[in-house]
């Protein structure tokens, strides 16, 4: 195994979200490592849950082809719209093509996830 991977493992397991982040893209993309969406998906939620905006960018990306994930529209226009909450403003753009294809209903709930989630980092 590559050391930076070594040390992106050894960060990652410490909770820090930009090395989870980078952990999971090389799991995504098979970079130093055998491609596993699914351990990518695990090092994105950690990210995600301590609002690294990339990943949540990247989740969301995931929820929307299925990539490692069951294939979940609310969840990517959750993850998108928090991405974008957090300062990722180009996240948008999943945003609006999620708004093409999803029903008025999913769009609700995906908006209601989103507060779900903000309201529940507050009280963290």
């Amino acid at each position: 195994m590559s050391p930076f991977i070594t040390s992106y493992i050894k960060s990652a397991i410490k909770g820090n979200p930009e090395a989870q982040y980078k952990l999971a893209m090389c799991y995504y993309n098979g970079d130093g490592v055998t491609q596993e969406y699914i351990l990518a998906i695990k090092w994105l939620k950690l990210a995600s849950e301590q609002d690294h905006a990339m990943s949540q960018k990247t989740l969301g990306y995931c929820y929307f082809r299925g990539n490692g994930v069951k294939q979940d529209y609310p969840q990517a226009y959750m993850w998108s719209k928090l991405a974008v909450g957090n300062g990722l403003a180009v996240a948008n753009s999943m945003i609006v093509k999620l708004s093409k294809i999803m029903s008025a209903e999913q769009i609700s709930e995906a908006k209601s996830l989103a507060v779900e989630r903000l309201a529940n980092r507050r009280t963290e």
